[in-house]
């Protein structure tokens, strides 16, 4: 199993450093703030120095996609160096540790989506196929857009809030998309596509929070 030793996990380091300063107090001794890192660091991590969890850290969240300058798992785009940038991403980098847990997955990224929807969309715009497909290939259209407006959230802080797949299908406009009649028909009739449409805004696909 890889270890994630990302934002929170640092965190859980800290904490428990804090917490041994804390117990230490108590019972009459003290212990330095880098002691209790260190030791810290040993209990929860296996390393010997809260430097050597640092630098496993740094590196674990500094993989970047060169392609599109960002982060590959958070897409937070930043300038490699820079410590303004450095702290920024850091702060994005925990609120989707975060989702995550909350959600159990995050949402595709934008280049995964768009090969998605290209893809999908000539199968269920083509007759030739059987309409069972067609229809699955709507779904997984449908649900590039459902994972954008889920990683806007993210972004912007309410993703608990958010819909879920099922939520948003109802609430979505059904017009906004050019399916085939015969797909759109059984959307809305199996699927629920659109039958409860108004907290989406017509010819829009975000959700916001009222």
């Amino acid at each position: 199993m890889n270890t994630n030793y990302g934002v929170l996990w640092l965190d859980s380091i800290k904490e428990e450093a804090r917490s041994l300063r804390v117990i230490a107090a108590q019972e009459g001794s003290s212990v330095s703030s880098r002691a209790s890192l260190n030791t810290a660091a040993a209990s929860i991590g296996g390393f010997s120095s809260y430097y050597q969890a640092r630098q496993k850290h740094n590196a674990f969240i500094s993989e970047f996609d060169s392609r599109r300058s960002g982060c590959r798992y958070c897409r937070y785009i930043y300038v490699k160096g820079l410590s303004s940038d450095r702290r920024r991403h850091e702060s994005y980098h925990r609120n989707y540790e975060l989702a995550e847990i909350h959600l159990g997955n995050l949402p595709d990224s934008y280049h995964l989506r768009e090969k998605k929807k290209h893809f999908f969309s000539r199968i269920y715009s083509d007759s030739n196929f059987p309409l069972n497909k067609r229809v699955r290939a709507a779904l997984i259209h449908i649900r590039t857009h459902f994972d954008r407006s889920l990683e806007a959230a993210i972004n912007n802080g309410y993703y608990q809030q958010h819909p879920n797949f099922d939520e948003y299908l109802a609430m979505v406009h059904p017009k906004i998309y050019r399916f085939p009649e015969d797909v759109r028909v059984y959307l809305e009739e199996y699927h629920q596509l659109g039958t409860k449409y108004g907290p989406i805004e017509e010819g829009y696909t975000y959700w916001y929070p009222s």
